[in-house]
């Protein structure tokens, strides 16, 4: 059994990481938290839950979004 935890600050921090295998990079706590489970080995999935907490800035979501 495992944990894998994740906090997400946002892409207005600083921009994700570009992913090895040339896949987009998430634009949200929860496409990061389905791209980390669609990552996992099949053996590790049953086993393992993926948390992602998002502690982004609202205020520069809203900036973003209008």
């Amino acid at each position: 059994m495992g944990i894998y935890l994740v906090f997400w600050f946002g892409n207005s921090v600083k921009s994700t990481a570009v992913r090895p295998d040339g896949r987009g990079r998430p634009n949200s706590a929860e496409e990061m938290e389905a791209m980390l489970i669609e990552d996992l080995d099949a053996d590790l999935v049953d086993r393992t839950d993926v948390i992602v907490f998002d502690v982004s800035n609202p205020a520069a979501k809203m900036t973003k979004a209008g």
